[in-house]
């Protein structure tokens, strides 16, 4: 009775991996290159994403691939050590037929394929509308991942201080973003020379252009998939939560619609850890910005020059999200005075606030003060002791504002109001 038992989980597990791998396939094409040349390669079988693999000393600058309707700027991988390759590029649809436009690129390259079959079903269906301050709607891994073979390994756990911002430098005009996400899946968990051989997609999130927000690393039930350990930040992931969105935005704006939902669940988590917006933890080279993008860990173009360039500006909409989103660990005055490194007086104040410090702090270690939403505002100040700050509020109008020292997470609230 036991060794048919054993029989009958055999078969069921032989049944079950060929199921997996009739989702999938594997190809590759080496070819010879010339510069500024135009290459047109026809393949025997469909494919569904593909990336370029080429010789040392050489670059990327000015390559496409071209299908379909749509062409593809190459940029290099710099996140997989060792290999000389592209990012991945997810095709609109199945093709059979890429153009390459070698730009700078001589000699031999080779062009590593894959087919992930089509889930066929929209991810439209999936989505409702967010209108909360709750966590916003996540179209979960056991969804879009139907028919390809799931992480093989549990998830590992981290303590998230950081959110790191990404792109997948892949197409900006392809709608078909399941089909987009599967792919990476497949591509990130395919053992080399096929992919990298992680556990599972390197992302805990992937926003598409259209405002979708796909789960990414699977806490298959023992964690929460934004506490899943990831592999995406230059090998220093611990602490760290990613969220890639989808396409490439070195040349071109992101859309209105992944800006909010990257807002949405970079707002979402910060509240769910009681972390400030605005601030700095100890990473491994040194300190790093709690919203960070992929560029401030090691050298890569990612999350694109026009993403980075907002982060500023994403820091102040997540502060202006959801009420519960602050820009800083805040406490009244009132509140464990004794443990604050400096106190703040009288209370409430209509022309001088009187800041007296626990410790010498130097003149680059100065108090800001910053409106509710995390705006920076500009007052003058005076420094009666080496203790002791006197700052003019006077041109303030009433209500309610923070003031933090440079080197503190921490902002103490004040009043200030009229004579």
């Amino acid at each position: 009775m036991k060794t048919l038992k054993t029989f009958s989980l055999i078969a069921t597990f032989l049944l079950f991996s060929a199921d997996i791998f009739a989702q999938t396939n594997f190809y590759s094409k080496t070819i010879i290159v010339a510069k500024q040349k135009v290459y047109t390669i026809e393949l025997a079988n469909e494919i569904t994403a593909s990336n370029l693999y080429f010789e040392e000393n050489q670059s990327l600058d000015n390559t496409y691939i071209i299908a379909e309707k749509d062409t593809l700027r190459l940029v290099r991988d710099n996140d997989f050590v060792g290999e000389n390759r592209s990012q991945l590029f997810v095709f609109e649809q199945a093709i059979k037929v890429i153009k390459l436009f070698s730009g700078n690129l001589e000699g031999t390259v080779t062009l590593r394929m894959q087919y992930v079959k089509p889930l066929n079903i929209s991810h439209l269906s999936l989505r409702r509308k967010a209108d909360s301050c709750d966590k916003p709607p996540v179209i979960p891994a056991s969804e879009w991942r139907k028919g390809l073979a799931p992480p093989r390994e549990s998830p590992a756990k981290t303590l998230v201080k950081h959110i790191i911002v990404h792109h997948s430098a892949g197409s900006n005009t392809t709608t078909n973003f399941m089909e987009t996400v599967r792919n990476i899946y497949t591509f990130h968990t395919s053992l080399p020379p096929n992919g990298n051989g992680w556990n599972d997609v390197g992302y805990n999130f992937l926003v598409s252009q259209d405002g979708t927000i796909f789960q990414g690393r699977d806490g298959q039930g023992l964690l929460d998939g934004d506490n899943v350990l990831g592999a995406h930040f230059c090998s220093k992931n611990g602490a760290t939560m990613g969220i890639c969105l989808l396409g490439n935005y070195n040349e071109v704006e992101p859309t209105t619609a992944a800006m909010k939902s990257l807002i949405k669940i970079t707002g979402w988590k910060l509240a769910k850890e009681k972390l400030p917006v605005i601030g700095q933890f100890q990473h491994v080279d040194g300190l790093l910005n709690i919203i960070s993008g992929h560029r401030d860990g090691c050298s890569t173009d990612c999350p694109g020059n026009n993403v980075y360039a907002k982060l500023t500006q994403i820091r102040q909409q997540v502060s202006q999200s959801c009420n519960y989103t602050a820009n800083f660990i805040t406490v009244l005055p009132t509140e464990n005075t004794d443990s604050q490194s400096f106190r703040i007086y009288p209370q409430p104040s209509a022309d001088f606030l009187m800041v007296e410090t626990k410790n010498d702090f130097s003149e680059k270690q100065s108090p800001q003060i910053f409106d509710l939403q995390g705006k920076s505002i500009s007052c003058s100040f005076t420094k009666p002791t080496p203790n002791q700050w006197q700052i003019n509020i006077k041109n303030l109008a009433e209500g309610t504002y923070l003031l933090k020292f440079d080197n503190q997470l921490k902002g103490v609230k004040f009043l200030k109001t009229s004579l």
